[in-house]
């Protein structure tokens, strides 16, 4: 895609392996954890700081595949309906909590809070704006409707993740901001 996302297909194979291999880092950081305490209680603290620092550095790396594999699944999620569903019943499951988070009441609030407070904030001296504050404060009647759709529970899911996307990127687009609104349909 031109936007630097991954296609939907190359997400729907990422996602396992991501998953599989999170899971892997995951198993390994308890078992380098439990080799730190092992090691402090039987008093070879010289063997303890090492698995702690291991056990730190696979705690990050299960971190970062758990935040590529919520890349892959809003990407999956935001092209759901011109795909076809995934066949596997784990990724169906892991869309289903993504969906499922993505679309609960606190999140959309949150992102309420967030596109009023980058729309009605004013410039602030020693903290610079996110680059989406500057789009939402020129369009700020379009950003109040969606923050309102989404303070009505009305979205849908490939409209936040549509949302999120505009917040988070580097240079957001003002076609970017018209697809959020057209599909929250305000």
């Amino acid at each position: 895609m031109m936007n630097g996302l991954p296609a939907p297909a190359a997400a729907a194979d990422d996602l396992p392996r991501a998953r599989a291999a999170r899971r892997v880092l995951v198993r390994q950081a308890l078992a380098m954890a439990a080799m730190a305490a092992l090691a402090t209680v039987t008093g070879f603290a010289w063997l303890a700081v090492p698995a702690a620092v291991g056990t730190l550095a696979l705690a990050a790396g299960a971190t970062v595949l758990e935040l590529r594999a919520r890349r892959d699944a809003d990407v999956m999620l935001h092209a759901a309906p011109f795909t076809a569903p995934p066949g596997d019943p784990e990724t169906s499951a892991v869309l289903a909590r993504r969906a499922a988070a993505l679309t609960a009441p606190k999140h959309q609030r949150a992102l309420a809070a967030s596109v009023r407070a980058h729309a009605h904030g004013g410039p602030h001296i020693l903290v610079p704006q996110a680059p989406v504050a500057r789009l939402l404060s020129c369009h700020a009647e379009v950003a109040d409707r969606i923050a309102a759709a989404l303070e009505r529970r009305s979205a849908d899911v490939r409209a936040v993740v549509e949302l999120e996307w505009l917040l988070s990127d580097p240079r957001p687009s003002e076609d970017r901001l018209r697809r959020v609104a057209r599909l929250l349909a305000v």
